[in-house]
């Protein structure tokens, strides 16, 4: 499996060769896109497809033993993304739906996320302008992947985030979000 550290030193020629290999388009690529594009075709198939959760479906207890999911999902990099544009208009969730899926989702054990210190992050990349080249695909009726290229905090590297948004009952929620750098 190759690093990022690796594929930085590698030339663009041998980048566009191994993308090949791989089956990623590479014409017109910068060398950072195309080395994202490399690292998510290696992350785990698992990591890249989502999964949305039925929430009327969840059992008393409150695990989510049992519940029915969206099948065939395509895996985030399987898909064509649509740059924004007048045509095109993201969808808007709101914080409280951000906050759910960050903070109070629970995992497996039953546990809620708590994840407040990558909310702080996340929320402050946004609003220095960290967040680039935002894209779009529709999958389905409701559901939308955005894919958008985000700077590392000493600015170096771009990493790619996906997330999966399910739009129901007039609210967009955040049903899976998936982030290439190490840290995430």
């Amino acid at each position: 499996m190759e690093t990022r550290e690796n594929l930085k030193k590698t030339n663009i020629s041998v980048l566009r060769n191994i993308a090949s290999d791989l089956g990623i388009n590479s014409k017109k690529k910068k060398k950072d896109d195309l080395i994202c594009d490399i690292l998510s075709s290696q992350a785990p198939e698992v990591s890249l497809t989502p999964v949305v959760q039925s929430l009327s479906a969840v059992d008393g207890a409150g695990a989510g033993a049992g519940v029915p999911f969206k099948e065939n999902m395509p895996p985030f990099n399987a898909v064509h993304y649509e740059p924004i544009s007048n045509n095109i208009q993201l969808p808007k969730v709101s914080f409280t739906s951000v906050y759910e899926f960050m903070i109070t989702r629970r995992r497996q054990g039953d546990q809620s996320i708590q994840n407040f210190k990558g909310l702080d992050k996340s929320v402050k990349h946004f609003d220095a302008g960290d967040v680039q080249d935002i894209c779009l695909a529709q999958i389905d009726g409701s559901t939308v992947y955005i894919r958008a290229y985000c700077l590392a905090s000493m600015k170096k590297q771009r990493y790619q985030v996906f997330l999966c948004i399910t739009h129901a009952d007039g609210k967009s929620r955040v049903d899976f979000a998936y982030c290439q750098y190490p840290i995430g």
